[in-house]
């Protein structure tokens, strides 16, 4: 055997391993360019993006405190776009009224929402939830509510907003 053979079988495996190496990244690379052009990426990305919208949405509409009246106005204003906006301002002083001789403080956090349906290319989608609201009047301890809404989403050029938010009406025995 000569001095040689060593080094060879060395260099024959290092070449080997570069070339797989090569071989590697050029199939990740090819997937990933497949990958970055791909509707069902760019659907999933906006449909994550909904649902993150949609559910802060339905938190800001259902978070109420007589004490942070214009605050919380102006989340409801900055989440919806539409109709749902134009009542926000609208009825503005009678859901003031309401809330200080009620002395409500009520927070809520979505327990579970689906986006139940999304056209990107018309920019409407829906997310269907379930809220716990924990509800205090005049200073009494809070008491928690359950309560399931549908949420209807318009694509604005400042992203998606809430447009409509319905409560979902649930029947004796659970069923909607």
């Amino acid at each position: 055997m000569d001095d040689k053979q060593p080094r060879r079988v060395v260099l024959w495996t290092t070449a080997g391993l570069a070339a797989a190496a090569v071989l590697a990244a050029a199939w990740f690379g090819v997937g990933w360019l497949r990958l970055s052009g791909d509707e069902s990426v760019e659907f999933a990305e906006q449909r994550e993006q909904v649902a993150t919208v949609g559910q802060q949405a339905i938190v800001n509409f259902n978070t109420l405190d007589y004490r942070n009246f214009d605050a919380m106005i102006a989340r409801w204003q900055e989440a919806s776009t539409g109709s749902l906006q134009e009542g926000v301002v609208a009825d503005k002083d009678k859901a003031r009224k309401e809330l200080e001789q009620l002395k409500q403080v009520t927070t809520a956090k979505v327990l579970d929402a689906a986006v139940t349906s999304l056209d990107v290319r018309a920019g409407k989608a829906t997310v269907m939830s379930v809220v716990e609201r924990m509800v205090s009047l005049a200073d009494q301890p809070a008491v928690p509510l359950r309560f399931r809404f549908l949420a209807e989403l318009t694509k604005t050029d400042t992203g998606w907003k809430l447009n409509a938010l319905a409560p979902i009406k649930v029947q004796a025995g659970g069923a909607s």
